[in-house]
Formats: structure tokens, C-alpha cells, sequence
């Protein structure tokens, strides 16, 4: 039994592996704000001159605080323009790739941070879901390189090794626990896999009679019989990948 769902989980994780589609995520969702309530033809013909000005500069400072963030400076120039809404990736702005999450939640979080040691900075932008999208500008372009898909691929960055690694995580299910961890060079391809699985079928949780692996290459090969670790060595590996606190990325928006 434990061999078949060893073999289903595999399809699983090959099917995760593969990516979401990266264009047009989420349909463009209008905002509904209204910055300023209409002032009425009745309510203009009482107000003198004075008060009219300054109904206007109120509504003029109203508007200008609902357009939202606005690109932090420091940031990449084309990162700047994509926040802004002045530059389309694969096809879509910032506000329609991410209009599901700032409906419900406002304008998502988003850092710099350089992820694949070459000196310039990756944008990391919160997708609401699943974790952080992952965006590198690869021959003067800007590239989305990687995301989450779902409640089994859930995407946030570790350090470990001396890198940065976009960790894949299915911490949701029962039977198991996934990572996926993913370094990427300078043109955003990737350069390195490595998997760290614990499965425990009919469990709560993993103990010592659980099946762990540890493989560095593709999702295949990970569940073969050399790639079995102890425990012990699982719990070492998790361990020595580091999840970054916030407070270690640049903001992207201006403060």
C-alpha cells in the first residue's frame, strides 16, 4: 500500500512541478471606491468663493490618497513601471494580475531581494494564495520565473547553503510533507532541485517507522529506495533551510 501511494503522490508532485500558467492569473476585477461624493448643484450655489476652494483642494488630496502605493524609487526602473501599472507582463498590468488579492485585501506586499546572486534584484510580490511570485528581468524584460499553485504548492523563500531557494511546500495535507527547493541563475532558468519528503501514511504526523527522502535532481527519481533518509536526517535538512523574515527584504513601495 505504502508503494502506490508513494506512486500517486509522485504524479502529484510532477504535475505541481510543471507550474501554473503565469498569464492572466485573475480577471480584472473594477475598483469600487468612489473617492469624492458628488457635490450637488444646490450645495455649489450656497458655498462662496473661499469655501469652494477649499472643497476642492479636500477632494483633490481625497483622490490623490485612494490612487494607492506608488513604486519605491530605489527599486529597478522596470519593476517601477510594472507596480505603477505602466507596463504590461505577458500581457497583463499589476492591478489585473492581482486584482482577486487587492479587492479583497488592498495593494499585496512586495519586496526586492536578490535571490540569484547577481547583483540585481528579483521582485517578490504576496499572491493572496499561495504564497510569493517570483519576477526577474531576463534580457531587458521582466519574467515571472515562479509562484504557487495551489494548497499543495505553497511558495515562500529559505536560505541555506550559502543561497536563496524559492521553497514549493505541502505542509496542508495529511500523509505527507513536501518541499520543493528551487535556486535559479541570472537568467532566471533553473540550476538546482533538491526535494525533502516525508510521507506517513494513515498518520497525524511523521515519526520514526515514517519514510523520508532526500534528492538532489528531478521530482522522478526522488522517491527511489537510495534516496531514503532517516528521521534524523530529515529533521537536520528541514532545519538548515531557513524561512527570511520580511524584515530582511527591500520594500518595493514607498514608505
Amino acid at each position: 500500500m505504502k508503494k502506490v501511494f508513494v506512486i500517486m503522490l509522485t504524479g502529484l508532485m510532477i504535475i505541481g512541478t510543471m507550474g501554473c500558467a503565469t498569464e492572466n492569473k485573475n480577471e480584472f476585477v473594477v475598483a469600487e471606491h468612489e473617492s469624492v461624493e458628488a457635490i450637488s448643484e444646490e450645495s455649489l450655489d450656497e458655498v462662496t468663493e473661499e469655501e469652494s476652494t477649499e472643497v476642492v483642494t479636500e477632494a483633490s488630496s481625497v483622490e490623490s490618497t485612494n490612487e494607492g502605493k506608488r513604486a519605491s524609487k530605489e527599486g529597478n526602473e522596470l519593476f517601477q513601471q510594472f507596480l505603477n501599472d505602466e507596463l504590461e507582463v505577458d500581457g497583463s498590468t499589476f492591478s489585473e494580475i492581482f486584482a482577486e488579492g487587492i479587492d479583497f485585501a488592498g495593494i499585496p506586499r512586495a519586496y526586492y531581494i536578490d535571490l540569484d546572486d547577481d547583483g540585481e534584484d528579483e521582485l517578490l510580490v504576496d499572491g493572496f494564495y499561495y504564497g510569493w511570485e517570483v519576477y526577474d528581468i531576463v534580457d531587458g524584460e521582466i519574467k515571472h520565473i515562479d509562484g504557487g499553485c495551489g494548497t499543495a504548492d505553497n511558495v515562500s523563500i529559505k536560505k541555506g547553503n550559502g543561497h536563496y531557494y524559492v521553497a514549493h511546500t505541502d505542509f496542508m495535507h495529511s500523509g505527507r510533507r513536501f518541499m520543493e527547493l528551487v535556486r535559479f541563475d541570472e537568467k532566471g532558468e533553473v540550476i538546482e532541485t533538491i526535494y525533502i519528503i516525508a510521507i506517513y501514511e494513515g498518520q497525524d504526523d511523521y515519526d520514526e517507522n515514517s519514510t523520508f527522502y532526500y534528492y538532489e535532481g528531478d521530482i522522478e527519481n526522488a522517491y527511489d529506495d537510495a534516496n531514503l533518509i532517516t528521521m534524523k536526517q530529515y529533521d537536520d535538512y528541514m532545519d538548515s533551510y531557513v524561512s527570511l523574515e520580511e524584515s530582511e527584504f527591500k520594500s518595493a513601495w514607498e514608505e
